[in-house]
């Protein structure tokens, strides 16, 4: 080989002898190219040279550039507003499996409403509800509940059951809430005594606290009014309804120690009116005589789908905030049957209680709640009036 002769000339002109090359279009004109390369049809195994050629081809072939990256821009979440916060009770009459059932009692008698249609629009508007009386074997009546809700309102709902409760006629208690609204911590069992005997409660309350969520400025708002606080809830049995409210004293200070907050509310059926607890018997109810608990539910608000006119349905709470926050006006009992066109008779077939629904307002502001003696007074007249059998409207 010449001395003065490069290799890579050398195989250049190698690779001009090879039509099959990949660089042999870059070696000659476009012409001759395809008239070296025409015959098609002759298949040939590759040759060594075509191999070093690619090969070489592919060492100085410049990569094309990957497409650039466009970072999509960011999504803000949209952050949780809530001026107001409404908090419902409801005692929903045997709350089981039956409550669904096909063909539905109402459609029957006529109605073009069913049972669950009536539970879910009382419902709609609560943020946060705690029910009474749920019979829930398997979970599947409380999931249903949730799905409906969530379903006809366009609203995320969370549900929170309790273990069966009570002596005898086991029942559970039922949360309901909002989760974009509110987050929920730890529940427990007010601890009662084992012994029947020496129990407090037939149905132990129920308790769970909740935390509400909130951004930037409505979050610096909530500092120090209606953020975090404690939610309980109770059925007493009638006939033991003013042993049983005494006693909610003591779950009241229980709830406040284990969750370390003075601001819980219990909310239930207390049976806490009428023939159950008579005007006499309030000067003996610690829960009433103490100034450090106040009743939101004034006596004279109808709770009930019959034709009695009783405040069983009540909602106590210790603590400022709940009193604070406390909406003027707020505090109803919407009358379903009116609303839907049922006799008493039908109207038990959804409950025999009305829901009572309280709003409060989610930043601190002076009490609303009214002067604490003229709540005493209206309930002493009531009952009263309940005692004797006269009828009363507020």
């Amino acid at each position: 080989m010449h001395p003065h002769i490069p290799v890579s000339f050398l195989l250049t002109l190698l690779l001009h002898l090879q039509p099959g090359s990949a660089i042999a279009p870059l070696l000659i004109s476009k012409r001759d190219y395809e008239r070296v390369s025409a015959p098609e049809t002759v298949t040939t195994a590759p040759s060594f040279f075509s191999y070093i050629g690619r090969s070489i081809s592919k060492l100085f072939r410049r990569k094309p550039d990957p497409p650039e990256f466009v970072q999509p821009p960011a999504v803000r979440p949209t952050p949780v507003t809530l001026d107001t916060l409404t908090i419902c009770t409801w005692n929903i009459f045997r709350f089981g499996p039956n409550k669904f059932s096909v063909p539905d009692p109402l459609i029957v008698a006529g109605k073009n409403v069913t049972r669950l249609d009536i539970i879910v629009d009382q419902l709609r508007d609560c943020h946060l509800a705690v029910i009474q009386e749920l019979d829930d074997k398997t979970g599947s009546v409380a999931e249903r509940l949730r799905m409906e809700l969530q379903k006809r309102t366009g609203n995320p709902f969370s549900a929170i059951v309790s273990p069966r409760l009570g002596i005898r006629n086991l029942e559970q208690y039922l949360f309901l809430y909002r989760d974009d609204l509110l987050t929920a911590g730890v529940s427990a069992v007010f601890p009662d005594a084992p012994d029947p005997a020496q129990r407090l409660f037939h149905r132990q309350p129920y308790f769970t606290n909740f935390t509400a969520k909130a951004q930037g400025k409505q979050l610096r708002l909530l500092r120090g009014a209606l953020r975090s606080f404690v939610i309980g809830t109770v059925h007493t049995v009638p006939t033991r309804a003013v042993e049983e409210i005494s006693s909610l004293v003591a779950a009241f200070d229980w709830a406040a120690q284990t969750y370390r907050t003075s601001n819980v509310m219990i909310l239930g059926d207390y049976n806490g009116d009428c023939q159950y607890v008579r005007a006499r018997d309030w000067p003996r109810i610690p829960l009433w005589t103490q100034a450090r608990f106040a009743w939101l539910v004034p006596t004279g608000t109808d709770t009930t789908s019959m034709t009695t006119h009783c405040t069983y349905d009540r909602a106590v709470n210790i603590g400022n905030v709940f009193n604070s926050t406390l909406v003027p006006g707020s505090v109803e009992a919407p009358n379903f049957p009116q609303k839907f066109s049922l006799t008493p008779a039908q109207a038990k077939l959804v409950s025999d209680h009305r829901l009572v629904r309280l709003q409060f307002q989610m930043t601190k502001r002076k009490a609303t709640a009214g002067p604490r003696k003229k709540i005493k007074k209206l309930n002493n007249k009531f009952n009263k009036q309940c005692a004797t059998g006269t009828e009363y409207r507020v």
